[in-house]
């Protein structure tokens, strides 16, 4: 069975992000050296809002960006429909030539199938003449490899993603095999645009997350809801035809369409 929901969406103040750049070292023989060898050294630095993910690295590993978030309910029925992020922070790398970010969100469907869980957004893009500016629009869409039922339950917890006390740093790669191994999730389908410069020393990225109001959701139908729309659609059957049928046997009687005669099995009773 299909049918058609908008989620309830609520962003967690949780994301990660990280991007990788190549910094141009010279390396001169002499001083009186007009001309120097250049070498890229490939670095990578990360953030996170989850506080305890950043205390395990290095500083010149971590970055510190200005964010901002913007949630519209622009049908005012209580439901987010959109998010919009703004993220800017310092680089003083000479390019960048990827950016990955997870945004966490709490991820509830009410109507027919119960269900909650915390699912990511995820953004990986290529920016291999660097990045000045990022413009990102998308939508946040259900994941399924299998049907909804109509028991309630939820995958709200991710310790194994980040261990127990969320102080575990991982790999991107690691932290989208856990997400992808679920059943149920979400993917963030988006368009992009990347200026490749824009500010000598600033990186600027606007993040649009859509949220469907009209999400498809695959859903397993109970058994006693499959007999109650079996009696309601039987029901409905049976009327048109015994109302039908009882005015064609009316007409067919009151007009003597067939030969007919009253009988009856009771004795005669002689007059005396």
């Amino acid at each position: 069975m299909v049918y058609f929901e908008q989620p309830n969406v609520f962003y967690k103040g949780e994301m990660m992000m990280y991007y990788y750049c190549k910094n141009i070292i010279n390396n001169a023989e002499t001083e009186e050296s007009e001309e120097s060898e250049k070498e890229e050294e490939e670095n990578v630095k990360f953030f996170s809002t989850i506080f305890y993910l950043n205390s395990g690295l290095d500083k010149k590993q971590r970055i510190f960006p200005l964010i901002k978030v913007k949630a519209f309910d622009e049908n005012f029925d209580g439901l987010i429909n959109k998010y919009d992020f703004r993220i800017a922070f310092n680089n003083n790398d000479d390019k960048i030539k990827n950016i990955k970010i997870i945004l966490f969100f709490n991820y509830t469907l009410k109507e027919n199938a119960k269900f909650s869980m915390v699912t990511p957004a995820v953004i990986d893009i290529d920016t291999p003449n660097g990045a000045g500016y990022i413009k990102i629009n998308g939508d946040l869409n259900l994941f399924q490899k299998a049907p909804l039922t109509s028991n309630s339950y939820s995958q709200n917890d991710y310790s194994n993603v980040f261990g127990e006390n969320y102080d575990e740093y991982k790999e991107y790669d690691e932290i989208l095999k856990e997400f992808s191994e679920r059943n149920i999730s979400t993917i963030f389908e988006y368009d992009r645009f990347v200026a490749p410069l824009r500010s000598k020393d600033t990186v600027q990225i606007d993040i649009s997350v859509n949220i469907p109001s009209f999400q498809k959701i695959l859903y397993t139908t109970p058994p006693l809801t499959k007999f109650k729309f079996f009696w309601i659609q039987l029901i409905a059957v049976f009327i048109p035809c015994y109302i039908i049928f009882d005015i064609i046997l009316v007409f067919l009687f009151k007009n003597k369409i067939f030969p007919c005669s009253i009988t009856s099995d009771l004795p005669k009773i002689k007059n005396l």
